[in-house]
Formats: C-alpha cells, sequence, structure tokens
C-alpha cells in the first residue's frame, strides 16, 4: 500500500502553517470589533414585514 502522506515536513507546509497562523491572529483581532458591531445589531430597530 503506498503512503499518501509524505515521510517528512515540507518547506512548504511551513509557509501554509504561518499563512493559516496568520488568519487566525487576525481573526482573534478582529473578534472584540465584531462583537461590538454584533451588539449595536442585535440593539436596533428591526422591520416588520406585513404578513
Amino acid at each position: 500500500m503506498e503512503k499518501i502522506q509524505p515521510d517528512h515536513w515540507l518547506a512548504e507546509y511551513t509557509e501554509d502553517l504561518l499563512n493559516l497562523l496568520n488568519v487566525l491572529g487576525r481573526l482573534v483581532a478582529l473578534e472584540p470589533a465584531q462583537a461590538d458591531l454584533l451588539d449595536r445589531i442585535v440593539a436596533g430597530l428591526s422591520i416588520s414585514l406585513p404578513g
């Protein structure tokens, strides 16, 4: 049976991992602003459609 995974860490994995960590870090940094935006949306006026 052939191996699907390489037997060592490839250099391209390092770049992919660093990119992923960068994106996750940016998302975490945005969390307070996103929470504030959600709070303002929930507290805002809503529009009722005729039913």
